[in-house]
């Protein structure tokens, strides 16, 4: 269950969360199961919080830092994100099913094992350092990107 102080602060935006952090570098935001939907995240230094089972379904997502982000079992479902950086974050089991990941977005060493990606779009994305072992796709997911570590790149995705 998320701290409501930290929902409260996050509601206050970008530059509240940024004294935050200022007077508190070793804390990390607790929003987990948080229903962020209607809150403006543009420019957020999210890094590091735990966002898991929090909602964030159909957000324009602009600016977020996610960075070594807890974004596990997330409803992100029709998000679209935008300069987004996601690298080192867990986004295991997290719905993004219908997600628009292709502009500007930041991926490299995220963790989306059993993520949805079904309808997703991932086109562009450098997807080489990526953990997609067991995502569930369909044939409306764009990957068309380099899948790169040498292997044909499918191995591990259910299909």
């Amino acid at each position: 269950m998320a701290n409501s102080e930290h929902v409260a602060l996050v509601k206050e935006g970008a530059q509240a969360i940024r004294r935050w952090r200022r007077r508190n570098p070793t804390e990390r935001l607790d929003l987990a199961g948080a229903d962020l939907r209607d809150i403006d995240l543009s420019d957020a230094d999210l890094g590091g919080a735990d966002l898991s089972g929090a909602n964030l379904a159909g957000m324009l997502l602009t600016g977020v830092h996610f960075i070594e982000a807890n974004l596990s079992n997330a409803d992100l479902h029709g998000a679209v994100f935008c300069v987004v950086d996601l690298c080192n974050a867990n986004l295991t089991g997290a719905d993004l099913s219908g997600a628009d990941l292709s502009a500007e977005v930041q991926l490299q060493g995220a963790h989306f094992g059993g993520a949805n990606l079904s309808g997703a779009n991932l086109g562009g994305a450098d997807l080489s350092d990526i953990d997609l072992e067991g995502c569930i796709i369909d044939g409306d997911t764009d990957l068309a990107s380099d899948l790169g570590g040498g292997s044909d790149g499918g191995d591990d995705l259910d299909a």
